[in-house]
């Protein structure tokens, strides 16, 4: 399966389509920072039939700190969920780069949420984090921007069931310090 990219605005780009292995749930993740406030979005699709939209506030950092955070809050989900199959999708190559091990992050406050997200990382069966294309990542990054109006850890949820929609204030999860 694969799911259509838009034509690239600027005809120079290079766009490759998402493709999305069938049977397997896939999420796209994104993290927002303006004016010093950050916020998380996420799309997850546990099937073809069951989804759920999130968007939170994270309170203030930078793009990146958005950007692990909302890796860090969707890894945590699927574990509790116990999602151990995945396919991760996000447009922060930075970031995408940084978990894969493909670069480094020198800065401290940041290798702490890796180091975390490594931990996370391990619980899995089968767990694929890819770099995609904004245009291909506007839901989430829509979401993102959504949760830059929310105060710190304050959830908007929709959660999508065979076309039954289900709204809710409360995390998707249980955040545990």
């Amino acid at each position: 399966m694969s799911i259509p990219v838009p034509e690239p605005k600027n005809q120079q780009a290079h766009h490759k389509p998402v493709i999305i292995k069938e049977g397997i749930p896939w999420d796209f993740f994104d993290g927002a920072s303006q004016n010093n406030r950050t916020g998380a979005g996420m799309v997850i699709h546990i099937n073809a039939n069951h989804s759920l939209k999130a968007f939170v506030g994270l309170g203030t950092g930078s793009n990146n700190f958005a950007e692990l955070s909302a890796l860090r809050l969707l890894l945590c989900w699927l574990l509790q969920r116990n999602i151990y199959t995945i396919q991760i999708f996000g447009d922060s190559l930075n970031v995408i780069n940084w978990v894969n091990g493909k670069s480094s992050c020198k800065n401290q406050i940041l290798k702490l949420l890796l180091e975390e997200l490594q931990e996370l990382k391990s619980s899995f069966n089968s767990l694929s984090i890819c770099h995609i294309f904004r245009d291909s990542n506007a839901l989430a990054d829509q979401l993102s921007k959504d949760g830059l109006q929310q105060t710190m850890g304050t959830w908007k949820v929709v959660e999508d069931r065979q076309g039954q929609i289900h709204p809710s204030d409360q995390p998707p999860f249980a955040i545990h310090q």
